[in-house]
């Protein structure tokens, strides 16, 4: 049996408790675990294997031995029928100290022919238990026999427990940020389908932010993203000719006026009761002009997201109503030079908008980033597109749907073409 040093338990695993707490990756303990606790315990191979109980497989995810591996990240088996399905019920630990014994006994075990080619001779499988449920294994090996004991097992155990924890950590922060994508796509989409012109804007000024991702200062990089995606939400209640007056430059009335002064506000009121957007609702009205002058509004942790967002807003703008992309692009520059790292200077062909020109097209020409000219109006007059939408496959499918089932006119239809 390969020696076993003594490991005084919790203390020799403060190190690793204390890179859980502070938020670690499962693969960052996993490699700190190999790289700080090999010389310490008898393992020359370490392996994590998740359980998906609903395909009821187990999988390789994680692996590292100081030879060569040949069970890889990806290798998956059924756990149904299986030796791991006896330990993840028993929920207990099991010592094997002579590998190719252990295969003349099962030589159907796949698993255990590839580790054995690999050169390993003794394993010792922790569950990994969460809330009394095994969830995956924990996989200490030697490549020399006899190097486990029953009766000292506590450290790998102990270590087991606190990648058990992390694992919680993970999948709680993975299936926040999926249900929180979620959400945010949800909004994102009512705000396509409500006014495709105001959500054309709004992806613009996220692709803007996504370009200085790597340069901002002081401010979150995924936050930031959230915030131009639904930076205008408050255009929801607002008419598309309304909005294409807007970016038009086209004279609005005064209710349209107050309408449009208002959105930023009327944004972060739909987003405010949602607990996990209230910090993009506070970018999202600190966007509005009355906001960010207001000493409150300007102090706060916000403000130079709010800054950025107004200044990549005014610049699409700009550019939609006319100006010269290479001029909108220096007013736009001492803003983001506040806020942002030395960065490429020089204006990024995204950021100019193609040459349109203007045809006339039948319905079955259409085809995605083609601008409609003019409302497309059904047989009996009801608008169902309106001027100044930018077509997107699924609106072209749709349209053929509709010419075939004969609900939109014949004839054909002005439309902007890059």
């Amino acid at each position: 049996m390969a020696s076993m040093q003594r490991i005084d338990s919790p203390s020799a695993l403060r190190p690793l408790a204390r890179q859980v707490s502070d938020g670690a990756t499962v693969d960052e303990v996993l490699e700190s675990i190999f790289e700080d606790y090999r010389s310490r315990l008898p393992f020359t191979r370490l392996g994590y294997a998740e359980i998906d109980h609903d395909s009821g497989m187990v999988t390789a995810r994680w692996g590292r031995s100081t030879r060569p591996i040949k069970l890889t990240r990806g290798y998956s088996a059924k756990l149904k029928g299986s030796s791991l399905e006896l330990i993840a019920n028993r929920q207990a630990p099991r010592v094997l100290n002579d590998l190719r014994q252990y295969l003349k006994h099962r030589p159907d075990s796949m698993s255990t022919r590839i580790i054995v080619q690999e050169g390993i001779q003794s394993s010792l499988t922790c569950p990994i238990i969460v809330a009394k449920r095994p969830i995956g294994f924990l996989f200490f090996s030697h490549h020399c026999p006899q190097t486990y004991s029953e009766e000292k097992l506590d450290a790998f155990l102990g270590i087991s427990d606190l990648l058990a924890h992390q694992v919680v950590i993970t999948k709680s922060d993975e299936s926040h940020k999926r249900t929180l994508q979620g959400t945010i796509s949800t909004l994102a989409n009512v705000l396509a389908i409500a006014n495709p012109l105001a959500s054309e804007h709004s992806e613009q000024i996220r692709e803007l932010v996504r370009k200085f991702a790597k340069n901002l200062k002081n401010i979150d990089a995924d936050l930031m993203e959230q915030a131009a995606r639904l930076s205008h939400l408050g255009f929801i209640p607002i008419s598309e000719e309304t909005t294409r007056r807007v970016f038009s430059g086209e004279d609005l009335s005064e209710f349209e006026r107050e309408q449009v002064a208002t959105q930023h506000q009327v944004g972060a009121r739909l987003l405010q009761p949602i607990p996990a957007l209230q910090d993009v609702a506070t970018i999202v009205e600190a966007m509005d002009d009355h906001m960010a002058a207001d000493s409150k509004a300007g102090q706060s942790e916000s403000a130079p997201a709010a800054t950025l967002l107004k200044a990549f807003a005014d610049f699409r703008l700009l550019v939609a109503r006319g100006t010269p992309a290479k001029e909108a692009w220096e007013r736009l520059l001492p803003a983001v030079d506040r806020e942002c790292t030395p960065f490429e200077r020089s204006l990024p062909d995204s950021s100019v908008p193609a040459a349109l020109r203007k045809e006339s097209k039948f319905l079955t020409e259409l085809a995605p980033g083609m601008i409609l000219n003019q409302h497309l109006t059904s047989r009996q007059g009801d608008i169902l597109l309106s001027r100044g939408v930018k077509l997107t496959p699924a609106l072209v499918e749709k349209l053929q749907e509709a010419v075939v089932k004969r609900k939109t006119p014949t004839g054909r239809i002005s439309v902007l073409v890059p």
